[in-house]
């Protein structure tokens, strides 16, 4: 569904999450001048999606 049912404001930019708490990160990186690769490519972030992968028993 890509219906917004969550609207908060971060750091003066509008994010809004569809019913599954989900949020476009391209859209949120792109308001920084970034690339959501960059945000992937840091081992900060290779270990919280390892560790949120295994804890619902995702196979990535």
């Amino acid at each position: 569904m890509n219906a917004s049912l969550v609207r908060i404001d971060y750091q003066g930019m509008p994010v809004n999450f569809n019913e599954d708490g989900w949020f476009n990160a391209t859209v949120a990186a792109a308001h920084y001048g970034k690339e959501v690769y960059e945000w992937l490519r840091l081992p900060e972030t290779r270990r919280y999606l390892d560790a949120l992968s295994r804890r619902h028993g995702i196979n990535r």
